[in-house]
């Protein structure tokens, strides 16, 4: 893995600017632009990942219904 994907896979689980947070550090700039580039990592990352029997959940819970991605075990 890249070492942007498992600075991605070490942040969970987190919100998207948690990981934003960890990958880039903080950046007032371009934070969509991060956002919609750190979801298209993840989205690969599941593809690598569901073969070995894990994926990346992106469940809405808790209070206020924030998305957190979590990594999950397949069943």
């Amino acid at each position: 893995m890249s070492p942007t994907r498992r600075s991605i896979v070490r942040a969970l689980p987190g919100t998207i600017e948690s990981i934003a947070s960890a990958v880039y550090g903080i950046r007032g700039t371009g934070a969509a632009d991060q956002y919609q580039s750190l979801r298209a990592i993840i989205t690969n990352i599941r593809k690598v990942l569901e073969p070995h029997g894990w994926t990346i959940d992106d469940r809405r819970s808790g209070r206020g219904n924030v998305k957190t991605y979590r990594l999950i075990r397949l069943p």
